[in-house]
């Protein structure tokens, strides 16, 4: 909600969408749906330095799930994955990596630019996580990518952001929908 001038009106743009077509639309957590990131990086600003806004908000974002199966095959998170673990096995309270970790070519988990806490997860952890859940695509957002959106590891994760000329890089924006065919 803080990476542009207009974090209140998709706010509720999100929201109407999904009183409108409740079976259809999924909201899932961010890394940036909390109380911190909001202050540091402008929707507390925006929204008039509201602090009783701003815990409401942030009581929605901590119902908001981190993560979600559709179709029955595709799984979608914000960030990343954190190993082959199973996906019962994903908490609120074990949020951080679903929230932050991002992909790379580079085999298994290892440390990130991001931070000592951050991993990057290779395609052989998408192969044995997919491989124990029967997955066949997983879907993040996360990382600012030049044309908005990113294939990885053959086409089995698709990595999408959503704020277009995201802190002044002139990328594009991006978004996807997921039918009975995909």
């Amino acid at each position: 909600m803080d990476r542009g001038t207009e974090g209140t009106e998709v706010l509720t743009k999100l929201f109407q969408m999904k009183l409108e077509e409740p079976e259809d639309v999924f909201l899932l957590r961010g890394n940036h749906e909390t109380v911190d990131m909001n202050i540091y990086y402008g929707f507390f600003e925006e929204i008039g330095y509201d602090r009783d806004f701003l815990l409401e908000i942030s009581r929605t974002y901590d119902v908001l799930p981190v993560a979600a199966v559709v179709s029955g095959h595709t799984f979608c998170v914000h960030g990343g994955i954190n190993g082959t673990e199973s996906v019962d096995s994903i908490t609120k309270e074990g949020a951080f990596p679903y929230l932050w970790n991002d992909p790379s070519e580079l085999p298994g988990l290892s440390r990130s630019s991001r931070g000592s806490t951050v991993r990057e997860f290779g395609p052989d952890i998408v192969d044995g996580f997919f491989r124990n859940e029967w997955f066949e695509k997983n879907r993040k957002r996360h990382t600012a990518l030049r044309v908005g959106y990113e294939w990885w590891f053959d086409g089995k994760l698709l990595s999408i952001f959503s704020c277009p000329d995201y802190v002044g890089l002139g990328n594009a924006a991006a978004f996807a929908l997921s039918g009975e065919e995909s």
